[in-house]
């Protein structure tokens, strides 16, 4: 009964979470915290991103863009293109202890400030805060398929 009562509390949770926008982690069954995001162009679906210390995540990214794409954090060792728009890409890292880093697309952070922020646990001054030099405001210029990297 105790542990019906602890499920239903964490899909309340996970469904109050959900509704601001923080966050699209869900308790995947297989292990871990599923989390889902697109790469438009030139920017994520969401900037902010909560996740749970200590936990496997298994995070896709769909191209919803018409550009090809990447999503990496430099601290955590995830770099993983998404190439073709329209595909997706499943990628798995685990999360240490409190911190905050920096994602960011490796192509479009530098020219169109492509980057949002992870939130491990409470936060804290991970090893990525404040790491990531300041780039400036994304253009809101056009650029033709093929040439935004």
């Amino acid at each position: 009964m105790a542990r019906l009562a602890g499920i239903l509390l964490m899909g309340g949770l996970v469904a109050a979470l959900g509704a601001c926008g923080s966050s699209a982690a869900t308790n995947g069954g297989s292990g871990g915290e599923s989390v889902s995001l697109e790469a438009r162009n030139f920017q994520f679906s969401q900037t902010t991103l909560t996740l749970p210390a200590n936990s496997t995540i298994h995070l896709t990214v769909k191209n919803a863009g018409t550009v090809h794409h990447n999503f990496s954090i430099k601290e955590l060792g995830v770099n993983q293109d998404i190439e073709t728009p329209g595909s997706s890409q499943t990628i798995t890292f685990t999360t240490k202890s409190d911190a905050t880093y920096v994602f960011f697309c490796e192509y479009h952070q530098a020219s169109y400030g492509m980057k949002g922020t992870l939130i491990v646990g409470t936060g804290g001054s991970g090893p990525a805060a404040g790491a990531a030099s300041p780039n400036p405001s994304p253009s809101t210029s056009a650029v033709p398929y093929g040439t935004g990297y």
